[in-house]
């Protein structure tokens, strides 16, 4: 049998999630190349359901009523009296939210690997995406959609 070169090829990124890569000789079906199988561990990195708050469902009212009760600023002399004032404002602000703003449901349907790299890059590809059928014979554009696809 004639010498054969089978490559295989896999990022940088993904070279630490590599299982397994050999030759699979018994899927062999008379070509000159021979199979080569890799196994990759690409389960999403799990992420624990974050609490958010339900900015959506405030009662502003409570907030117009609690932000009337919120010290005035003073004439501050130094720049530790004008920390005291912040550290004061602040935590005032934390517990008016605390009291006010409740908690949102967690969604159970919310993916753990959506990550702002996944978001950016959907983003990207349907702003490319709508460039491409104003303008079906820009090349550029064109070349930019095919980028974003793969």
């Amino acid at each position: 049998m004639a010498s054969t070169i089978d490559l295989a090829f896999v990022s940088q990124e993904l070279t630490p999630y590599i299982i397994e890569c050999q030759l699979r000789e018994n899927l062999c079906h008379g070509s000159d190349h021979l199979p080569i199988a890799i196994i990759l561990d690409l389960k999403p990195p799990h992420r624990a359901p974050r609490s958010a708050r339900s900015w959506k469902c405030i009662e502003t009212h409570l907030i117009r009523a609690s932000v009337k009760q919120l010290p005035r600023s003073i004439y501050l002399n130094s720049p530790g009296e004008i920390d005291c004032y912040l550290d004061t404002l602040f935590a005032i602000l934390f517990n008016i939210v605390t009291k006010i703003v409740f908690f949102a449901k967690l969604n159970i349907y919310a993916v753990s690997w959506w990550t702002a790299d996944v978001n950016t890059t959907v983003q990207n590809l349907k702003k490319t995406d709508k460039e491409l059928t104003r303008n079906l014979d820009n090349f550029d554009i064109r070349e930019s959609w095919e980028r974003a696809r793969t």
